[in-house]
């Protein structure tokens, strides 16, 4: 059985073979529109939504309204050109549908394209509109009526035009431009992410692309993803054979490959001639018959040119024992009561003659042995009257008559002795010397003849029979005939022609003379039968009666009865057990085949046309089994208790075989009833009545739903009731993962303000008016938390000794107090920095200087250009110190449980985690304002007034932290098989002779990078000193603002595990070992690569792990 499963291969693969593909040339067609090949291109696109009613076109039944998709209709799905009764299957967004001829219309959504056919010719099919969106071009006229503009420094691409009616498709807007060279705009379809190309905004938009040789040119699609533009869908163009597909892509299918040229059949008996003919899929077949030995039927058998050369002679005639004159023709049997032979020489066409009578009788012509002569004892005049052969006119006592020749006694009738007749040798002679019956002798008998003709029709033949007069006491008896013999002939004359071998109805109704004298059903040898004649039709022929236990199921007698009677009961296996013509019971099951109807009875004759429909009323109705004629079935089915659903039934069901009749159960996107392809739930406890799938080729559901798990066969809570037998299984892929978010980067600090510069305020009266403010602190806050960057300090009037003011003179030691507005602010945040202490005041008087000793008694102006430092500490005002930075986030972690987990009795991925966002830094400390220069009767001199010294810097504020990089999701499992139950199973299903063949899991999602970390703000600069040459020189600089801290980065996410790829899953209990030995295993698939970790400028998030995978998982 497995071996045998290769064929599949070839059958389905697949789907998209057998179809009218978008490819041709880029010319025109003479009167027409561009060739189908016309949907191609470069294009970028998002093709455009096919009507609702489309999206059920792969569902059995019904549509949104009562034309669209039914079989063989327009818009449902097909394999090939021979399911449409069009005559054409085209690719759409959807997959293959039938489509339809048109003259200028076409459904919403299709335009009227003309296609080559049969060169020169072209015919016109509605094919679905292919927007040219995101095609480079040069000029307006390759964008199909279009406008072809400039995008976003991209270059030159097509838009098309657009309005209410006619919307833009997904991921592009209907945005007004000028019109060429006009005033007036017009509204045409642009991408909404600015771009053409492939980016994070533009994922899931297609666009058409080509394959291009020497051959020709292909088109396909091509997808936008997280990778960047997809591999292109179409195949590469190559030289066209006979398989059912355009494979050079000119919008013709199997052209010059051959067909209608001479072939060849030869083995050793010869060699035949036909026409060999493309049959699309099935490939090249020669219409030559196989050669054969010659047989005598009038056909040439060994392709040699002569008919029946081995049964003619020389001059081309039958001229052979068993085939004399024609065919079958057998000379044995021929002729009653004779030895018969081939008579070649006396007529044209050679005939069965007589070459010896049996003993008893006697050759009356060619074609007759007589019992008894007609012309024995018959008068005579000569020898020429007796027309016996060897008969003689002998003369006897009261005459001349007739004798017969003889050899011995036994040639003579009773009542005549074999006596020499003198020259005339010996005859026959009465024994009573005379022919007259006078009652001596009652032995005595004589020929006689007897004439018969249709007393109703008197131009009817007249016939002459020849009999048998006997002697009697009262004289000669009547004319007496012989038996009659079934030739055609009314050999006794009795107006019936062949009387004793027909009926009422002069029909040939004997086993040995069936329909016309010599064809014996009994003679034939039949398989568990006997033959017999059969007229029941009107027209006898020759039919079986078969043995005790058999029966002639297929009405066909030249197999006999082919069919032993087993049992009542009947199984689908290849054998049908109880002879009603179907591998099953013809009572006990519904019936679904492709030309059905779900309103129909699911009879033999009147067949249902979804598997749903039928599993639903075999339940219903208490039928064991639900049969399934060839063909494809694009629906989910949920499986009944205690109904078996069996495919490979041919479109009559009188024949089931898997690979030749294959029947396809295509996946749907799940539901919540029906999650696989095919399903079984809370099926247990009646194991002998079991739910069984066997026969059919099942495809899981390409599931590209984000991290979306495909199940070709789903079994929950199911026990050894439910047996999945026979089967080739494809597993579909799993959806990939999703990416995880980006985190957002950190808003920067910003810079602290400067302080003012030194100054002198021209008065002797210095007051809170001529105070110096401090530059601001940078302003930032994250998340509600004040980052600010603490204010410079302010500069206020001096004050060299708060214990002496003038006009007395300072004494030591010269007390001097800051207060807090002198000194910078601390920087806000979790770590601010502190602020810059406050320089202290110097002091310039007239009269207390070096000049006069700091005397205090007498001025000197000298002393004006001379500053007292102060005794406390310098002038200047100090730095603020810097905002403390932020921590980076934690990573995030990839997922690290390949193997994934089952909730609810579904698998599910595991993710990776995700990571922390940074921590914010803090706002630097604000710089210290200087101290000032207290000034005493110095008007008009140098240092004139009091000096205000430079006031302090602001701190720069903390930037935030860089936001967290988010999880990748896990990409989506494929399973074959997949058993799960919310309780252990204590006795598993039966899953036994399948053909498993893995699925690709779905990509793990890579983890989102981290946000990066906002600077700190600059710090802020100190008011500057006064003018070393001016009335402030010694006026001192304020002191700088603190930096702020850098916000710390985000953690990357951690990436996804791949999906998981099995052939057989179980969860819940443990899996049999029969499940392995017992089913075959194709690793075409694979499992889901993971997710990478997230980026991060601090802590990038972990891999994710690669998915588990493995024929089973047990």
């Amino acid at each position: 059985m497995l071996n045998c499963r290769v064929a599949r291969w070839l059958v389905f693969p697949f789907i998209s073979c057998l179809l009218i593909t978008a490819c041709g040339s880029d010319g025109d067609l003479p009167g027409g529109d561009s060739p189908i090949g016309d949907l191609g291109g470069s294009d970028d696109i998002d093709l455009p939504e096919i009507p609702s009613s489309t999206s059920d076109l792969f569902e059995d039944g019904a549509t949104d309204d009562d034309s669209f998709g039914q079989e063989g209709q327009f818009g449902a799905p097909c394999l090939g050109n021979s399911d449409c009764d069009s005559g054409y299957c085209i690719e759409s967004t959807e997959g293959f549908i039938c489509t339809e001829t048109c003259l200028d219309s076409c459904p919403t959504g299709f335009s009227c394209k003309s296609v080559l056919n049969t060169l020169p010719d072209v015919v016109f099919i509605c094919v679905e509109n292919v927007l040219k969106i995101c095609q480079p071009c040069k000029n307006d006229s390759q964008c199909a009526g279009g406008r072809c503009i400039e995008i976003q420094g991209d270059g030159l691409f097509c838009s098309t035009y657009c309005d209410e009616e006619t919307p833009c498709p997904a991921k592009y807007s209907c945005t007004e431009l000028a019109s060429n060279g006009n005033e007036e705009t017009v509204s045409v379809c642009l991408p909404k992410d600015g771009t053409c190309d492939c980016s994070s905004e533009s994922i899931s938009k297609v666009r058409a692309c080509e394959k291009s040789n020497e051959i020709g040119t292909c088109y396909g699609y091509q997808f936008c993803d997280e990778e960047g533009w997809t591999a292109c869908t179409a195949t590469e163009p190559f030289d066209e054979i006979c398989d059912g597909v355009d494979n050079n892509c000119n919008g013709k299918f199997d052209e010059g490959v051959g067909d209608g040229e001479p072939c060849t059949l030869s083995n050793e008996h010869g060699s035949c001639s036909g026409i060999q003919s493309c049959l699309a899929v099935g490939g090249m077949v020669c219409s030559a018959n196989e050669p054969t030995p010659e047989s005598c039927d009038y056909v040439d058998n060994n392709c040699n040119g002569e008919i029946d050369e081995e049964f003619k002679n020389a001059d081309g005639k039958y001229a052979s024992q068993e085939n004399c004159g024609q065919c079958g023709k057998n000379c044995d049997n021929a002729i009653a009561n004779a030895k018969a032979k081939c008579d070649t020489q006396t007529l044209d066409t050679p005939q069965c003659v007589v070459d010896k009578c049996e003993l008893g009788f006697y050759k009356l012509n060619g074609y007759i042995c007589s019992p008894v002569p007609p012309s024995l004892c018959q008068q005579c005049k000569d020898d020429s009257s007796c027309f016996i052969e060897g008969a003689k006119c002998i003369s006897l006592p009261e005459g001349n008559y007739c004798s017969v020749p003889c050899q011995s006694e036994l040639d003579c009738p009773p009542a005549y002795s074999c006596s020499e007749a003198g020259v005339q040798g010996k005859q026959c002679i009465p024994d009573t010397g005379s022919c007259s019956c006078d009652g001596s002798d009652l032995k005595l008998q004589k020929g006689c003849e007897k004439i018969s003709q249709d007393p109703n029709d008197p131009l009817a033949p007249v016939v002459t029979c020849q009999g048998v007069q006997k002697c009697t006491v009262d004289g000669w008896s009547e004319c007496l005939m012989g038996p009659d013999i079934c030739d055609g002939i009314d050999n006794d004359c009795d107006g019936v022609v062949d009387g004793p071998w027909i009926n009422i109805n002069a029909l040939y109704n004997q086993d040995d003379n069936c329909g016309v004298c010599g064809n014996s059903c009994s003679a034939k040898s039949y398989l568990n039968a006997k033959g017999s004649c059969d007229t029941s039709t009107g027209l006898p022929q020759c039919s079986v009666i078969c043995d005790e236990g058999f029966f002639d199921v297929n009405n066909n007698p030249t197999d006999g009865c082919e069919c032993k009677f087993q049992s009542t009961q009947d199984h689908p296996d290849g054998v049908d057990k109880n002879c009603d013509g179907i591998d099953g019971e013809i009572d006990n099951g519904v019936f679904v085949a492709k030309t059905g109807n779900d309103m129909a009875d699911g009879t033999l004759t009147d067949p249902l046309l979804t598997m749903q429909a039928g599993i639903n009323k075999a339940f219903q109705a208490g039928k064991r089994d639900v049969y399934i004629a060839t063909g494809v079935y694009g629906a989910n089915i949920g499986l009944q208790p205690g109904v078996a659903v069996y495919g490979g039934y041919s479109g009559d069901f009188f024949q089931r075989n898997v690979i030749l009749y294959e029947t396809a159960i295509l996946g749907q996107v799940p539901t919540k009833d029906l999650t696989g392809t095919v399903n079984a739930s809370n099926i247990a406890g009646n194991p002998n009545k079991p739910t069984r799938l066997a026969g059919f080729t099942i495809f899981g559901f390409n599931n590209k739903s984000p991290s979306g798990t495909s199940y070709a066969v789903w079994i929950s809570d199911c026990d050894n009731q439910v047996q999945i037998r026979d089967n080739f299984i494809i597993a579909g892929d799993g959806g990939n993962g999703t990416l995880g978010a980006s985190g957002i980067h950190g808003t920067s600090g910003k810079p602290g303000g400067n302080g003012k510069k030194a100054y002198d305020v021209a008065t002797n009266n210095c007051s809170t008016k001529h105070y110096q403010v401090g530059g601001n602190g940078g302003p930032n806050s994250c998340g509600g938390t004040a980052l600010n960057g603490g204010n410079g300090g302010t500069a206020v009037c001096p004050d060299y000794d708060v214990n002496n003011s003038p006009p007395a003179c300072p004494k030591d030691p010269y007390e001097q107090v800051s207060t807090l507005i002198e000194m910078g602010e601390k920087g806000s945040g979790p770590s601010g920095g502190k602020g810059g202490s406050a320089g202290f005041d110097a002091y310039i008087d007239k009269k207390f200087g070096p000049y006069n000793s700091y005397s205090c008694q007498s001025d000197d102006d000298l002393n004006c250009t001379n500053c007292l430092l102060p005794a406390a500490g310098g002038k200047q005002g100090s730095a603020g110190q810097a905002g403390q930075h932020g921590n980076h986030g934690a990573l995030g972690l990839g997922c690290s449980q390949p193997l994934g987990q089952v909730f609810a009795n579904k698998w599910l991925p595991y993710d990776g985690s995700n990571g922390s966002s940074g921590t914010p830094g803090s706002g630097g400390g604000g710089g210290g304002a200087a101290g000032g220069v207290e000034t005493i009767q110095c008007q008009g001199i140098l240092s004139d007034f009091d000096d205000i010294g430079g006031s302090g810097g602001g701190g720069g504020s903390g930037g935030c932290g860089g936001a967290k990089g988010t999880l990748g999701k896990g990409g989506g499992g494929s399973f074959a098989i997949f058993v799960t139950g919310s309780q252990p199973i204590m006795q598993a299903p039966i899953i036994t002779d399948n053909d498993i063949v893995l699925g690709n899991g779905g990509l793990g999602g890579h983890g989102g990078p981290g946000g990066t970390g906002g600077a700190g703000g600059a710090a802020g600069d100190g008011g500057a000193a006064g003018s070393t040459t001016g009335n402030s020189f010694c006026a001192a600089t304020g002191g700088k603002g603190g930096p702020g801290g850098f916000g710390g980065h985000g953690g990357g996410g951690g990436g996804g595990c791949g999906g998981v790829s099995y052939g057989i899953f179980i969860s819940g209990g443990n899996g049999l070992q029969s499940w392995k030995d017992n089913n075959s295993f194709d690793a075409l698939g694979g499992p889901g690569l993971p997710g990478l970790g997230g980026a991060s400028l601090g802590t990038p998030g972990t891999d994710g792990k690669t998915g588990s995978s493995g024929e089973t998982n047990f």
